[in-house]
C-alpha cells in the first residue's frame, strides 16, 4: 500500500494541497481549527512527511524573495531622538521589527514623534503619499501616552 501524500489528505478533506502543506507546517495563515483537522486526518491516514522533500521545499521557500507589499512607519516616541539606535534594548527591538517586516514584504520609514517639523496633518500627508499602511511605536516610556494632537494620525 503506497504512503499517503498531501494530495490524498487534501482530497479527503476537500482542501487544496497548499492548505494542507501550510497546516502541517503550522503556518499562521491557516486557522488553528483547520490545522487540527489536517493533523488529525494526516495521523489517521498514516501520513509521514518525506524528510528530503521537506528539506528541499524549506530551502526553496527561504531563497524566494518576498515581493514588496507596503511601507510601515517606525515612530520613535522617546524624547531622545537617537533612542532607536542606542543600546541596550530598543535597537534590538527595532532590528527584530525590521527583520520580520522584510521577510513579509514590508519596509519601514522612521520618524521621531517629537520632531518640531512634524504635526498630524504633515505626517498624514507623508503617510498617504508614501503608502504607509501601519505604524509601529517604539520607546513610549516617559508618559505612556500619545500626544492628543496626533490622534487623527492613529485613526
Amino acid at each position: 500500500m503506497p504512503r499517503p501524500t498531501v494530495t490524498d489528505i487534501a482530497r479527503e478533506l476537500g482542501c487544496s494541497k497548499n492548505t494542507i502543506s501550510l497546516a502541517l507546517r503550522g503556518d499562521g495563515q491557516i486557522p488553528e481549527r483547520t490545522q487540527e483537522r489536517v493533523r488529525a486526518m494526516a495521523e489517521q491516514m498514516g501520513y509521514v512527511p518525506n524528510a528530503t522533500v521537506s528539506h528541499l521545499m524549506a530551502q526553496l521557500r527561504s531563497s524566494r524573495s518576498t515581493r514588496f507589499r507596503a511601507k510601515l512607519a517606525m515612530i520613535n516616541t522617546n524624547r531622545d531622538e537617537q533612542a532607536l539606535r542606542r543600546p541596550p534594548t530598543i535597537p534590538t527591538y527595532v532590528h527584530g521589527c525590521k527583520s520580520r517586516a522584510k521577510k513579509t514584504g514590508y519596509s519601514f520609514d522612521e520618524f521621531w514623534l517629537h520632531d518640531p517639523e512634524y504635526n498630524a496633518a504633515r505626517l498624514r500627508r507623508i503617510f498617504t503619499t508614501r503608502g504607509i499602511k501601519g505604524i509601529v511605536l517604539s520607546g513610549l516610556m516617559d508618559s505612556n501616552r500619545l500626544p492628543q494632537e496626533l490622534a487623527p494620525l492613529w485613526k
